[in-house]
């Protein structure tokens, strides 16, 4: 059964809350993540689940998704 969820009013204390904890939490543009993940070192690190770390992975899907989809 899928969770429910409770959406934050955009105009909030409790958006702003979670916005800078986004803020405070992304150290990296989109760029800047996409150029990581072509490293060697980016591929060799994290928890496996299978082949690609899961995190990588997670990456990979971040740097295309369109940019109005991301949180800024």
């Amino acid at each position: 059964m899928a969770q429910k969820v409770n959406p934050i009013d955009p105009d909030s204390g409790e958006a702003a809350e979670v916005k800078g904890e986004f803020d405070d939490g992304v150290n990296m543009t989109a760029k800047e993540l996409k150029d990581w993940l072509a490293t060697d070192e980016s591929k060799s690190v994290g928890q496996k689940d299978g082949g690609e770390s899961v995190g990588h992975d997670s990456g990979e899907k971040i740097v295309t998704m369109p940019s109005s989809q991301r949180i800024s």
